[in-house]
């Protein structure tokens, strides 16, 4: 429940967008996670979890204004205007 909407609020910072972006993930990773989970013989809430941990930590790293590579770019143009 909380997976979703925390990936969806490093990616847009519009309430509207973030509902959308929110219900699309929770949606394909239980889509894709239930399907994976047959294939994998695994607990299908298990691979749903993993899938969005996923998500999350892809959106962490390369979410284009709140990401880890955005604020570097932030520090690098900071240090060469200084």
């Amino acid at each position: 429940v909380i997976t979703p909407g925390a990936t969806a609020y490093l990616l847009t910072d519009r309430f509207g967008r973030l509902l959308a972006i929110s219900v699309a993930l929770g949606a394909a990773s239980s889509g894709v996670g239930a399907y994976l989970s047959y294939f994998l013989d695994g607990a299908t809430g298990g691979v749903i979890v993993v899938l969005q941990a996923l998500a999350f930590l892809l959106a962490f790293v390369c979410a284009p204004k709140h990401g880890l590579l955005a604020a570097r770019r932030r520090i690098k143009a900071a240090r060469a205007d200084a």
